[in-house]
């Protein structure tokens, strides 16, 4: 069965693209080759008993024109020849693609064999570690679009910003929707290519990051606490989730979300005959993936519902106020914080990037939060 290539314009490998000619990374049968319709990306096994792969949304969906694929096909690399020779049918379960937000990632489940060894459950994987710091190796993998090679590179992690960690190892598009594994073979992020719109004319500028894993457990953490233990293994489950005991996972418990035809700010409608209003954008995404749900309601039919307060950012978040720098974490959904009285407890409770975490609040709605008990 041929497997689904990259349209050229897509993904161009360069040519000069190096092979890491030391030691093999380890745990690299836990990147696989990933096909759907004629696009062609990497992707990695996040949970090996239920089959579960982590790749680009870019890969899965048509981006142009919003079609997603309704079967992929995964390959996996069981020779010392470096070939893929076993493959398997895949079915998309989360695709969340948002170029502004650099939001780009989807979960396959492995389903039906297609061609070469079955393999036995479970696959093999690479789980979760949240805890990288500066100065810790990494090796990149990805497979190539012209010739289904696996391309290993080594570097080493200098620091984290906005949900992306930074290293020595350039990202080429042959990475796209790989791994960046440590020296156990765990999975701290995923190469992604980022597009921005440049240019009157329309043109694109394509760059490359490498997205901590932490930030898509917190996308898929959207709206449903714990969403992410549903698709991924923890290399330390119980380090992970220390941070999260003293919060708070109730939800809003909106019966509709709403807006004005003409009016940008969204609200949350409540069964008592209430309403919350979303102040920014940034809170209504810390609650919500996409807009995707939101109705459109004439203005006369929401001021029908009683305006009561602000919704403050999603229970977890760590915050600061724009104008001073002590740092806070929300605990619950009436928008309660408590300090984190230091950086080595920062670091505990939320890894060596947690700075990268930090959400500034405006100051003109500091005074929708209170302040409880330092941590």
């Amino acid at each position: 069965m041929p497997f689904p290539r990259l349209l050229p314009f897509l993904f161009v490998l360069a040519l000069a693209l190096p092979v890491s000619t030391s030691a093999a990374a380890p745990n690299r049968n836990a990147v696989v080759l990933v096909g759907c319709d004629n696009r062609q990306g990497s992707g990695t096994v996040i949970h090996g008993d239920k089959g579960y792969v982590l790749t680009n949304a870019h890969v899965v969906k048509n981006v142009t024109t919003g079609v997603h694929a309704a079967t992929c096909v995964v390959g996996f690399l069981r020779d010392a020849d470096a070939k893929i020779d076993v493959l398997y049918e895949a079915v998309p379960l989360v695709t969340y693609f948002d170029a502004d937000r650099n939001l780009d990632f989807s979960i396959l489940e492995i389903r039906k064999h297609l061609q070469g060894e079955v393999i036995q459950k479970p696959f093999p994987m690479a789980p979760s570690y949240e805890f990288p710091e500066t100065g810790t190796p990494l090796w990149l993998l990805g497979y190539s679009g012209t010739d289904d090679a696996l391309v290993e590179r080594e570097g080493t992690i200098t620091g984290f910003s906005d949900g992306a960690i930074q290293s020595t190892t350039k990202i080429s598009p042959g990475d796209s929707g790989g791994a960046a594994l440590n020296e156990r073979g765990e999975l701290m992020g995923m190469p992604s290519r980022m597009v921005t719109l440049t240019g009157r004319d329309g043109s694109e500028t394509t760059h490359y990051e490498l997205v901590d894993i932490r930030a898509i457990m917190q996308w898929l953490d959207t709206g449903t606490a714990g969403g992410h233990d549903a698709y991924f293994v923890h290399a330390e489950p119980l380090r992970y989730h220390q941070s999260a005991i003293f919060i708070e996972s109730a939800e809003l418990g909106c019966s509709v979300l709403a807006r004005a035809p003409t009016v940008d700010t969204v609200y949350c409608i409540k069964p008592n005959q209430t309403r919350f209003v979303f102040p920014n954008a940034k809170t209504f995404f810390s609650w919500h993936p996409s807009f995707e749900k939101v109705i459109t309601a004439s203005p006369a039919s929401l001021a029908t519902f009683t305006l009561q307060k602000n919704v403050t950012l999603k229970p977890g978040t760590l915050v600061k106020s724009a104008t001073a720098s002590p740092v806070y974490v929300v605990t619950d959904i009436f928008g309660t914080m408590r300090h984190i009285p230091s950086e080595a407890k920062a670091r505990e409770l939320w890894g060596p990037n947690w700075a990268a975490q930090v959400q500034d609040i405006p100051d003109e709605f500091w005074t929708n939060y209170t302040i409880g008990a330092p941590l």
